[in-house]
């Protein structure tokens, strides 16, 4: 008969139990409202009860025994825990020293714990001097036991699934977050609130990476966040500490090897505070989410080179490079010593031509392996939003498990181009489209705020720099657009150059004096690539979207900027290609910024996309036509053989609709115009070269047109 007092009294300890537990766990903030108190109590008190009774079992059975006398100890061991009720109920005790009410919640439990644990070995020893009995009674406690603790496993994933209910949020879709200078694609997460996240790109074989930054516009600034993440389930988490830093994106990462093998989403917490990871295992969650948010961005599989065998790659355009300038092809002026002596580790292209002579179009063919009628950049325009967008280098490699990057100089002094939202960002995890730029000195007796001056692209080769030497251990995709070539000025941080004292400034010398500054940055840049780990494997691609035509008849420089045209001079563009394990050697084969994509995904072991424009450089040995544009009405010219034929279709370039007049711009032997810039007058002496060349852009405009899907004109 002493049984079923005995249970009454491991209900009513296993209750206070559950209350003491449930009252720390709200004041920690894990535990709120009356229905999860009650599941938390619930799964308290039968976890409590479960293992006095699995002791009391494991005491019958050792020392089975008839006498009640272990069973009247055992109760008197579960009255101790109204020593916690003073608590429970809020009567204040005036403790001598002021520190104990800060702990008095503890002090109430050991004076439970240490009596209880006292009369637990006291009924031991009980049965020890107790009379032998059978061991079958406990069987019945081992029962008992397992229902108890069933019972509490059932509660806490009740409690678990409530927790999971109040503080799970939808994950939102991504938008571009700036963090300083840096663009990525990222989500707004509140402190507290657990996301389910589904993996950004594809599930690949290395590692986990997130980007986290604080929002600027947040006052209460972090210096430290505590990431849980949750794979599949709650026995599957990882946590990690990410130090933050004002303007910039934290980088957390899990190692490949804490990975679950299948998995295609992650329940993301973020606190302000450590410990996040073995509550997510026992199914408690922070109930009171508090205001701070931060921007997360990813998560992102990146492969490990050891295991992949991928290569790095650079590519650096230089916005206004054109080869006739560069002493590395044969200028009187050593303007590019740096280039040159890296050269000989090169394949050097003598004859490569922009598609356009403009740094969007161009730079999205050097992107894409597409000319501008395909991708739709083109004369400052950009392609429908509802049209598909040809898929760029960056998201191939991205798509292969590479971390990607660009800086891209895109709002600077004379304008912005390649700026977040133009579509250039597509691919690329960060992406920083600011342009240096420093603050002139005050102008006497003007009110006005001086106009900025652009900075040196040292600046963004640096930023450049530092991203690679913190992402060595990745494959990774750097795109780097320089833009300092572009408007040039004289800066005292040029020195002379070329210019010489007291002499007017003359718009080559100038130039020739800026790209002889950006070469000897370059080098250096170059130079400190190679000391990087794997960065003498990097695949380097150097061109530039365009070059200057010093010979327009419009001026050299309109509104500050450099001026190009569809001219020989203009259009043909340096391109060197370093390929790690290939000696360097110039080559004569016409090439275009088209052909980078093609020859350099099969360098990292990625398939080339059909239907691209460009051609694989490593097997390119035939001699073929280069055709680059530009404008609305579109004029086309064409680099056939010794011959370079223009044409003004008098076309819109994305309609193919009649909007000015058809004519011939010009048509020249190029290499008598090399030697000699007198004036040709070929269209009278080779007529039928000139109907064939004209039927070729024709057919080629046709052809392009042809392999997109119809738009509307493009306003």
């Amino acid at each position: 008969m002493i049984v079923p007092f005995y249970l009454v009294s491991l209900g009513l300890a296993g209750g206070l139990v559950g209350v003491w537990v449930r009252r720390m766990l709200a004041a920690a903030g894990l535990v709120s409202g009356f229905h999860s108190g009650l599941l938390t109590v619930a799964s308290v008190a039968m976890a409590y009860a479960g293992l006095e009774l699995a002791y009391m079992a494991l005491v019958r059975l050792l020392k089975p025994t008839r006498s009640p006398l272990p069973l009247l100890c055992d109760m008197v061991a579960q009255a101790t825990a109204l020593l916690m009720v003073p608590w429970l109920v809020g009567i204040a005790v005036p403790w001598p020293v002021a520190a104990l009410h800060k702990y008095e919640a503890l002090l109430y439990l050991a004076a439970f714990v240490v009596p209880h644990t006292f009369l637990k070995l006291v009924v031991f020893f009980g049965a020890l001097q107790s009379r032998p009995a059978s061991p079958l009674p406990a069987l019945g406690y081992f029962a008992a036991s397992a229902a108890a603790l069933l019972g509490a496993f059932a509660a806490q994933q009740q409690l678990a699934s409530a927790a999971l209910r109040n503080t799970m949020v939808p994950a939102g879709a991504e938008t571009a977050m700036r963090a300083g200078t840096t663009w990525a694609p990222a989500r707004d997460l509140r402190e507290g609130l657990a996301a389910h996240v589904p993996f950004a790109g594809p599930h690949g074989n290395g590692d986990l990476v997130l980007y986290l930054s604080q929002p600027e516009d947040d006052p209460a600034r972090l210096e430290t966040a505590f990431v849980s993440l949750a794979f599949g389930g709650k026995s599957d988490t990882f946590e990690g500490q990410v130090t933050l830093a004002d303007g910039q994106w934290a980088e957390f990462r899990v190692p490949a090897d804490r990975l679950p093998d299948k998995c295609d989403a992650v329940e993301l917490l973020w606190s302000a505070r450590p410990g996040q990871a073995w509550l997510t295992k026992v199914g408690l969650r922070p109930v009171n989410a508090t205001e701070r948010r931060l921007a997360v961005s990813g998560p992102w599989f990146i492969d490990r080179p050891a295991a992949a065998k991928k290569r790095p790659v650079l590519v650096i355009a230089l916005d206004g490079l054109r080869s006739e300038n560069m002493s590395l092809f044969g200028y009187s002026r050593e303007t590019t010593p740096a280039l040159k002596a890296r050269a000989v580790a090169m394949s050097v292209f003598d004859q490569a031509y922009t598609p356009a002579p403009e740094t969007a179009a161009a730079c999205m063919s050097l992107l894409t392996g597409m000319n501008p009628l395909r991708h739709g950049h083109l004369e400052g325009h950009m392609p429908p939003a509802d049209s598909k967008p040809a898929a760029s280098i960056a998201e191939t490699l991205r798509a292969g498990g590479y971390n990607t990057a660009a800086f891209t100089d895109g709002r600077g002094v004379d304008g912005e181009d390649l700026v977040q939202g133009s579509g250039f960002e597509r691919g690329f995890l960060q992406f920083d489209d600011a342009a240096p730029m420093t603050a002139p000195s005050p102008v006497p007796g003007s009110s006005a705020p001086p106009k900025p001056l652009p900075g040196s692209d040292s600046v963004t080769l640096d930023r450049a720099g530092d991203w690679i030497e913190a992402h060595s251990g990745d494959p990774w995709f750097v795109f780097v657009r320089l833009r300092e070539l572009r408007a040039p000025q004289r800066l005292e941080r040029y020195s002379e150059g070329f210019l010489g004292k007291g002499r007017a400034t003359n718009a080559v010398d100038l130039y020739d004096t800026v790209l002889l500054d950006l070469d000897k940055h370059l080098g250096a840049f170059l130079e400190r690539l190679d000391t990087l780990p794997g960065g003498s494997e990097a695949v380097v691609v150097i061109t530039s979207p365009w070059g200057p035509d010093f010979s327009a008849s419009g001026g050299v420089m309109q509104k500050g900027v450099l001026q190009s045209g569809l001219t020989e001079a203009a259009l043909r563009v340096p391109l060197l290609l370093r390929i790690p394990g290939q000696a360097g050697r110039s080559r004569r084969v016409p090439a275009t910024l088209c052909d980078v994509v093609p020859t350099v995904l099969p360098l990292c072991g990625l398939a080339v996309p059909p239907g691209l424009d460009g051609a694989d450089l490593a097997r390119q040995s035939e001699f073929r036509d280069c055709v680059s544009m530009r404008g609305n009405p579109l004029a086309l010219s064409e680099r056939a053989g010794r011959w370079r034929f223009t044409w003004q279709s008098g076309l819109d370039p994305f309609t193919l609709q009649s909007t000015g007049t058809e004519s011939v711009l010009e048509f020249i032997d190029v290499l008598l115009f090399q030697n000699s810039r007198a004036p040709q007058n070929n269209l009278g002496k080779e007529p039928e070269l000139a109907r064939q060349l004209r039927q070729s852009l024709s057919d080629y405009l046709q052809k392009s047109r042809a392999a997109i899907p119809q738009q509307p004109a493009l306003k």
